[in-house]
């Protein structure tokens, strides 16, 4: 039993070292067809796996990696990077009201940018926020930021010490990270790149945080990803879209959707491996717009 559990555990570490290099490590084309040589030969043990991971409830997932606590969730790392792709719109009766966009922070430092989201926030939840409380928030923030401090850093300090983990604010901050969109990727990951290998697409990640009829919000990630394959009959590239929904005070996530918005394939891929990519698509694809073409755009 001892044996069988350890041959188990060495399979599960075994996948997982290899997803984690097909994704973060500098490869050729060369060890890219060779490791997908490897995934089109799955024992039953690996499938099985792919199979537990792809059948996990995706709210669930991205439940579970939203109330681990600040600590433990990249938000001031993230943030600082990614505040100038992220945008704040009031949804009422249909209509929308940009509230906070990137061209706002065009050529600002990283420090108030951050502190306009975190304003542009709090008053969405507190229609009420007097300017005696801006002066306070701001007062706290830039006590915590310091001059010339590390963003990252600071902005943990200001989320510990003037808004808790409780508070609505950091409940959308949560829901904007690497580590909560980690579900999504891989369900990417084990389903379409299993068989066909891609990788992100740099500088494509935007967020939309969008306040909806005072109902809940939705935050709202895009992104791109291209193939691995650059030859001509390999291909493909296509944008996907992850919608966390939390509740009218964000804190609690009640909903998770993932959709791939478009796609485009080459049309000098082979039938089969076109008409296998499309299957894989498929289930994330409902109304997208699939276009095979040569040469890609």
């Amino acid at each position: 039993m001892g044996w069988l559990t350890f041959f188990s555990l060495s399979g599960i570490l075994g996948a997982f070292r290899t997803l984690f290099l097909r994704c973060f490590s500098p490869r050729s084309l060369s060890e890219d067809a060779e490791e997908r040589r490897g995934f089109l030969h799955q024992t039953a043990q690996d499938r099985e796996r792919n199979r537990d991971i792809l059948a996990a409830d995706l709210t669930d997932e991205i439940r579970d990696k939203w109330t681990k606590p600040l600590i433990s969730l990249p938000v001031h790392v993230d943030i600082p990077r990614l505040i100038k792709k992220i945008d704040v719109v009031g949804v009422d009766n249909g209509h929308e009201t940009a509230i906070l966009t990137p061209t706002d922070r065009e050529g600002a430092n990283t420090h108030q940018p951050i502190l306009d989201l975190v304003l542009a926030l709090a008053t969405q939840f507190d229609p009420h926020y007097t300017i005696e409380r801006r002066n306070t928030t701001t007062a706290q923030f830039y006590n915590a930021f310091g001059q010339g401090s590390d963003a990252g850093m600071s902005l943990m300090d200001f989320m510990n010490t003037a808004l808790g983990e409780e508070s609505s604010v950091v409940g959308v901050l949560k829901a904007c990270t690497q580590s909560t969109l980690a579900p999504a990727v891989l369900k990417l990951k084990f389903s379409i790149g299993t068989s066909f290998s891609f990788k992100d697409v740099r500088g494509s990640w935007y967020i939309n945080i969008r306040f909806v009829e005072g109902r809940h919000i939705q935050v709202i990630h895009t992104k791109s990803e291209v193939s691995f394959d650059d030859t001509e009959a390999g291909q493909f590239q296509f944008r996907w879209r992850l919608t966390i929904t939390l509740d009218r005070t964000a804190l609690t996530v009640t909903h998770a959707d993932l959709h791939i918005l478009d796609a485009t394939i080459s049309s000098r891929m082979p039938p089969s491996n076109l008409k296998e990519i499309r299957r894989l698509m498929q289930p994330y694809a409902q109304g997208a717009t699939i276009n095979v073409v040569y040469p890609l755009p």
